[in-house]
């Protein structure tokens, strides 16, 4: 028996390896830099700028952080990305100023999907790295139910705390709204807050930089709740800020362990947009 235990022990090897620890080097500063900045730029935005032009200037500002050096990543060329995102912006910048001047919005909420059209022409040739990035481990289908079934789950049990808290529910759904906020957030929004956050703040630090789950998913959610946590509108009531941290916290790890688990972001994006469609609907 004593026999048999010695001969099961393993012993390492290439005791000469150093043991891999985190790797902070210049995309990473980079990154967590794009983080910070997009809550001080919103933060200055809601503060120091007309209230009617705040959500425009606020699209601008995304697809600068969430677009330009993340489009650069994959294409290799500022050329490109620069004229990826004058692209966006001439997509998605007018069309949203016309909505919230409430001009035909239902007409120009389905042109967002132009964006589309947009993503096709300037990432024909990159269809692998899209391929491993929004769908990898398992499959498109699979990877969808399961964010739709966390989604859903989330959903539930915000609704359910909403009812015993005997809180504010709409008397009347508003359609028009929840229209919008999906064709903004399919088109553009989502997409870009999903590659910023999970992909590049989380699986990229996981992958690249020897980040453990723990490490790089409380980085990614606190850059990720810290612009609504500095959001005027969201920080003048104590059981608002809770909330807001509260449920920041769940959505941000919840999404950071489905691409954990699946190594695409794909799930992650399902389950945002079915929160998203939610919240228009409730509030």
């Amino acid at each position: 028996m004593l026999n048999q235990f010695i001969l099961n022990i393993k012993i390492k090897e290439n005791w000469g390896e150093p043991t891999p620890f985190v790797v902070l080097n210049k995309e990473f500063f980079v990154l967590v830099s794009l983080g910070i900045t997009n809550a001080i730029v919103e933060l200055l935005i809601r503060r120091f700028t007309p209230f009617q032009i705040n959500d425009v200037l606020i699209q601008f500002s995304h697809i600068l952080i969430f677009f330009l050096y993340p489009s650069f990543l994959i294409f290799k060329s500022w050329k490109r990305s620069l004229f990826f995102g004058l692209s966006l912006f001439l997509s998605i910048v007018p069309t949203y100023f016309l909505i919230k001047k409430n001009i035909f919005p239902f007409y120009f909420a389905s042109l967002f999907t132009l964006t589309w059209v947009i993503y096709c022409l300037f990432f024909k040739n990159y269809t692998l790295q899209i391929k491993n990035i929004f769908v990898s481990k398992l499959n498109g289908w699979a990877s969808s139910a399961l964010g739709l079934m966390g989604g859903l789950l989330f959903c539930i049990h915000l609704l359910l705390v909403i009812w015993l808290s005997q809180s504010f529910l709409p008397s009347h759904l508003d359609f028009p709204k929840v229209f919008i906020n999906f064709f903004l957030e399919v088109s553009f929004s989502l997409l870009g807050m999903e590659f910023l956050f999970r992909y590049l703040l989380f699986l990229r630090f996981t992958e690249r930089n020897n980040f453990p789950f723990w490490l790089a998913s409380t980085l990614s959610t606190f850059l990720f709740i810290l612009p609504f946590l500095t959001n005027p509108n969201f920080n003048q009531n104590t059981a608002v800020i809770i909330g807001l941290i509260y449920y920041g916290l769940m959505q941000g790890f919840s999404s950071c362990w489905l691409v954990h688990k699946t190594r695409s972001l794909l799930p992650s994006i399902v389950f945002s947009l079915v929160l998203t469609v939610f919240l228009s609907l409730i509030f």
